[in-house]
């Protein structure tokens, strides 16, 4: 999540940056690994909602706060 985890590059310096490329091919349930394809998710949502387990996560305490506050406790959730 940029919100949460981003950085801020200064203006005029020279930055670096390198960036690896890691594939995993995992089982899905009810296979040892259980993992869950959230690109597919994502895009039969048309291309909204999480892509990995910690977005999932952040998005289902973001609906129980919607749920049971009636809005989002911005002091606990970073919402673009």
């Amino acid at each position: 999540n940029p919100y949460t985890n981003g950085f801020h590059k200064k203006v005029n310096t020279r930055q670096d940056f390198r960036l690896k490329k890691v594939v995993k091919k995992l089982l899905p349930a009810p296979y040892e690994t259980n993992c869950v394809d959230y690109i597919e998710r994502w895009k039969s949502r048309g291309g909204r909602g999480p892509t990995n387990q910690k977005e999932c996560n952040e998005e289902c305490q973001k609906n129980v706060s919607l749920e049971v506050y009636g809005g989002c406790l911005s002091q606990y959730f970073y919402v673009p």
